[in-house]
């Protein structure tokens, strides 16, 4: 709307201006024409007579006269034009006179004349001026002169208009100026009242541009004046401090808001502020590290900048622009603690780049390899490579790293000197989260050295006698296994004899613990030397040997050497001061006529041992058919075992567990006991193996796990404090499929908390079963039950294994605890044990413990639980719940 209002006015001006132009311009000729014919008139008064050739020089006089005094003066008629020349002409167009006589003669033709000239001498127009010619700025005119009505002559007069020309010169500036001048004032006005408009719609603009752009910032930014007060702020400046709009910072001291307090937690005073010294000095300031304040009064660290902000070399404020380095500093913080791990790590760390290429190690790899940082940087891994593994062992681990990015697993390296060392070694790929490309290789490397030993030791020990460094039976049955398989290929023969000592026992009371282990090394040593090097001897237990013969043709080579042991204890044995006579009675069984398997030829020269004794001692005696009673009787109490069950006869005893540290009772473990109608109260030691023999261990094993937790759950419901009942669980169960299933039935069925059940699973059949048995520990576990391994230590080869169980505790053996504090062999399996099981951050409980040296050294040891007959054998429900009740 406002153009067409501009071009309204620029109209109207227009029009205006154009009527006046033309009024005084048709004012300005018609004066000029006026003006020549009153000056023809004039001069055709003047000589309005007879003119005669006499009279020429007085009419030009005349002329001139009238010329200088009419056209030179000031007289306002003639003020629009002047005269250039005049002339009057008789009848025959000879000039009479002229203002310019020089350039005419009197009597000469006036030239030049109009072509229609003769027209006015021939009318005789009575005084009527006619316009000849108007060209450029002359104008030409003619009047006639009558003398007594009758035209003597003509005055011809020659005007020169260029003072009109001038004067419409004159009024087109005049009034062009004016309508350019008025012209020019609007468009003034309009381009003022535009770029005003422009300019304010493009600060508008430009303001809502600039907040667009500082609200999309990442960073906050403000702006302050020379008084700390806020001016403008973007949104995550807001945002950060709290506020829901950037108007609630407006005109707000920004210091007292959100700067007021330092790190320290002290008063942070305005003039010591560097966003201060930036709009007072005029220096731009950075800060890395600072505090800034949100509105409900929380804080978090800060990375700013602040700017002067100048208005024509005046400093009128200061822009500051921070960011949150919360996430910064924590990532700071994790580096720094990732590198205090990296440096100080006990185990080896290697990064190499994609090619395999070392460019970082951690100090532990000098401590291991004996290699500099320097000497490893740019080069590959393979300079610790041992040469002890082939081809295929790299190709595997090269197959696992690009299937799964990762592998794990032993490895055998070599020092800076040649040594060659075992490693628990982790290789990692590290790819690059956007292309998936691998850029790095992280291994972690673990020297083993200590842990191969001591495993190896562990291992020694486990399967060997710790007094006289003998095979004990785990290891005696496991070589006779293998010794039957290979007389089954061979088709060859075995002897197997059982051992005991006569009249050990009155020697072990008589003398003491400490003759009595001398004793049996010095058996051991004379065993040893009557036998072959391929031939076993094992200490079964207590003062029991046994030995196996491979490749026995005939009886009687057993029974050769049977008699060389017996004739080498017939010298006494010197024992300190003491001198002291040992004999032996031996029983031998043979393979396949005795028996085809471990268990029935050991039974088999046992039962012959026993008719040894029988006979007198000092002998040996083959086994012979009459023994066969025993194994009815086992027949007669294995169906007596069918029945006890559905008769209800078995009892759950409860043996205490407790804490070594606080010496609180934490739980119990559940045992089962055989209460027969004819022969009382049986050992489990004598039906838990029948029991497994026959399967029966299955249905007996679900009761006393049904019955164990339903009575935990009621005593929990009653008041009483028992945070844990622990109950064992045989081979044959798992065995069975349906383990965790009856775990979880049971949980289910009483009510008990899951993590109230410890289940113990003995180390022996770990062993065996370890897929089977490590699958079924994870079901388990994942149901939250507690698991330990029952029987640490006596498992063959279990070390190698223990890394992969899901379980929680180690149960320490009490073959092992027996020993203590008399036999260092057990004291030390049991604190390697307990060793082990701290780094494998395990609990141990040890069983067994009778004494208070054994409690002791235990608990000095870092044992964590007990239990044993030092503190309660195990006892009935009734008798347990009394001491339930009276702790509490």
């Amino acid at each position: 709307m406002a153009w067409l209002f501009v071009a309204a006015i620029l109209l109207t001006c227009a029009s205006i201006l154009n009527y006046g132009f033309q009024k005084e311009h048709q004012a300005a000729h018609s004066n000029v024409e006026k003006q020549a014919r009153l000056l023809n008139k004039l001069f055709a008064s003047q000589v309005a007579a007879p003119i005669h050739f006499r009279d020429y020089f007085l009419l030009w006089k005349t002329i001139k006269t009238l010329t200088e005094n009419s056209l030179h003066s000031n007289q306002p008629e003639f003020a629009d034009f002047s005269l250039r020349e005049a002339a009057v002409l008789d009848t025959n167009k000879k000039v009479l006179s002229h203002t310019n006589m020089k350039r005419y003669r009197l009597g000469t033709a006036y030239k030049p004349l109009p072509e229609d000239i003769d027209r006015l001498f021939t009318t005789g127009r009575n005084g009527e001026t006619v316009i000849f010619r108007q060209e450029e700025h002359l104008l030409v005119t003619a009047s006639p002169v009558v003398y007594e009505n009758k035209m003597i002559g003509l005055v011809v007069t020659t005007v020169d208009f260029s003072v009109a020309e001038q004067l419409e010169r004159q009024l087109i500036v005049k009034y062009g100026t004016a309508a350019l001048l008025m012209l020019g004032i609007l468009l003034v006005l309009y381009r003022w009242g535009r770029d005003k408009r422009v300019a304010a719609e493009a600060i508008a603009s430009a303001k809502d541009n600039l907040q667009l752009i500082l609200d999309s910032a990442h960073e906050g930014i403000y702006g302050v004046d020379m008084n700390g007060d806020c001016t403008f702020a973007n949104l995550t400046c807001t945002q950060m401090f709290g506020y829901s709009s950037p108007h609630d910072l407006m005109g707000r001291n920004i210091h007292q808001l959100a700067h007021h307090t330092r790190l320290s937690g002290e008063p942070y005073p305005e003039d010591d502020c560097p966003i201060y010294h930036t709009y007072q000095t005029g220096e731009p300031t950075h800060i890395d590290g600072d505090l800034f304040w949100r509105q409900d009064s929380s804080s978090f660290p800060v990375e700013y900048r602040s700017y002067p902000i100048r208005d024509n070399d005046v400093i009128i404020g200061a822009v500051v622009t921070f960011t949150d380095i919360t996430n910064r500093k924590q990532a700071e913080k994790k580096l720094r603690q990732a590198a205090a791990v990296f440096e100080n790590a006990t185990d080896g760390v290697i990064i190499t780049d994609a090619q395999g290429t070392i460019v970082s190690v951690n100090q532990a790899i000098t401590q291991i390899t004996g290699y500099r940082e320097d000497e490893v940087l740019g080069k590959n891994p393979n300079i610790f490579k041992s040469d002890r593994h082939d081809p295929s062992f790299f190709q595997d681990m090269w197959a696992s790293l690009n299937q799964h990015d990762h592998w794990r697993g032993e490895i055998w390296n070599r020092r800076k000197y040649g040594e060659i060392f075992p490693c628990w070694q982790t290789i990692s790929a590290v790819r690059d989260d956007q292309t998936g490309e691998i850029q790095h290789y992280v291994s972690l490397m673990s020297d083993i050295t200590a842990i191969k030993d001591s495993q190896e030791r562990l291992e020694h020990l486990a399967h060997h006698d710790p007094l006289t460094n003998l095979p004990n039976r785990l290891l005696f049955n496991d070589r006779l296994e293998h010794a039957i398989e290979r007389a089954h290929r061979e088709n060859g023969g075995i002897g197997v004899m059982f051992i005991d000592l006569d009249n050990f026992k009155p020697i072990n009371d008589g003398l003491g613990h400490a003759v009595g282990d001398r004793v049996l090394q010095l058996v051991a040593e004379r065993m040893t030397s009557q036998v072959r090097e391929d031939d076993t001897v094992a200490r079964i237990s207590g003062d029991e040997f046994a030995l196996i013969m491979e490749d026995t043709k005939e009886s009687q080579d057993v029974a050769h050497v049977a008699a060389k042991i017996l004739s080498a204890f017939e010298a006494p044995l010197q024992v300190d001061t003491h001198e002291l006579h040992v004999t032996t009675s031996i029983g031998i069984s043979l393979y396949p006529e005795d028996g085809k398997d471990v268990t029935t030829l050991v039974k088999n020269a046992d039962a012959a041992m026993y008719r040894a004794k029988k006979r007198g001692k000092n002998r040996y005696c083959y086994y012979t058919m009459d023994l066969t009673d025993a194994a009815m009787e086992r027949l007669e109490l294995q169906n007596d075992l069918r029945v006890a069950l559905k008769q209800n006869e078995f009892r759950i005893y409860y043996q205490p567990q407790y804490s070594l540290a606080t010496g609180q009772l934490i739980g119990a473990e559940a045992l089962v006991r055989w209460q027969h109608p004819k022969l009382g109260l049986i050992s489990p030691v004598k039906f838990i193996p029948l029991a497994e023999s026959t399967g029966l261990i299955v249905p007996i094993g679900r009761w006393v796990l049904h019955e164990a937790c339903a009575k935990t759950k009621s005593w929990q419901d009653a008041g009483l404090d028992i945070s844990r009942i622990g109950v064992n669980v045989a081979g044959r169960q798992i065995q069975s499929g349906d383990m965790v299933q009856t775990v979880q039935d049971v949980l289910e069925q009483t009510g008990l908390e899951p993590q109230c059940l410890e289940l113990e699973v003995t180390e022996s059949f770990i062993v065996r079963q370890t897929d089977k048995a490590i699958s079924m520990l994870e079901e388990l576990r994942d149901l939250g039950v507690t698991l330990a391994i029952d029987d640490f230590g006596t498992g063959y080869s279990a070390l190698s294994y223990l890394k992969r169980l899901p379980v929680n505790k180690l149960k320490i053996d009490r073959s092992f605890v027996n020993g203590i504090p008399h036999d260092p062999d057990d004291e030390a399996i049991t604190r390697a044990i307990i060793a082990l099981g701290k780094s494998l951050q395990l609990q141990i409980i040890a069983e067994g413990v009778e004494t208070e040296e054994q409690k002791e050294f235990i608990a000095l040891e870092g044992c964590n639980e007990v239990q044993g007959y030092y503190y309660s054998p195990p006892v009935p429900e009734k008798d347990f719940v009394e001491l339930l009740k009276s702790i509490e």
